[in-house]
C-alpha cells in the first residue's frame, strides 16, 4: 500500500466516524413545516416532532428517523428508500406514491396511514411490533419480516 493509498483511507475512515458520530442534524430554515423537494439524504432526524409537516417530494434515502413524529405528516411521494423508521409515530401520514424500499418499519405505527401507491419491496418489519392501516395488505406490497 502506496502513502498516498493510506492518507486516502484515513481520510475515509474520519470523515465516516465524524458522520456517525454527529447527533440529530438541523434542518433548512422553514422546515418544517414546510420540507417539500428537500434533499436530506442520510440526515440525522431521530426523535423529533415533524408532526404536520410536508415533506412530499422529499429526499429522505437512508436517512436516520428512529422514533420520529410524522403523525399526519405529508410524504406524498417522498423517497425513504434505506430510511432507518424504527419506532417512527406514522399515524394518519399520507405516503401515498412514497417510495419506502428496504426501509426499516421495527415497532413503526402506521395505523390510519394512506399507503396507495406506495413502494414497500424489501422493508422489512416486524410482525409483533408494526402497526399498518387496517386492511392494508403490507406483505403484498413487497413488505418482509425481520427474523428472529
Amino acid at each position: 500500500m502506496t502513502r498516498k493509498s493510506i492518507l486516502i483511507l484515513v481520510g475515509v475512515l474520519l470523515f465516516t466516524i465524524a458522520l456517525v458520530g454527529c447527533g440529530t442534524q438541523k434542518l433548512p430554515e422553514g422546515c418544517p413545516p414546510k420540507c417539500s423537494g428537500l434533499y436530506l439524504y442520510q440526515y440525522k432526524l431521530n426523535n423529533l416532532d415533524l408532526s404536520n409537516a410536508d415533506f412530499s417530494k422529499a429526499d429522505l434515502t437512508r436517512a436516520f428517523l428512529r422514533g420520529v413524529n410524522f403523525t399526519n405528516t405529508n410524504l406524498q411521494g417522498a423517497i425513504l428508500c434505506y430510511a432507518d423508521m424504527t419506532g417512527a409515530n406514522l399515524t394518519n401520514a399520507d405516503l401515498r406514491g412514497a417510495d419506502m424500499r428496504f426501509a426499516n418499519l421495527d415497532k413503526a405505527d402506521l395505523t390510519g396511514a394512506n399507503l396507495e401507491g406506495a413502494n414497500l419491496l424489501g422493508t422489512r418489519y416486524r410482525p409483533a411490533t408494526t402497526k399498518w392501516p387496517e386492511g392494508f395488505d403490507y406483505k403484498k406490497a413487497g413488505a418482509v419480516p425481520i427474523q428472529q
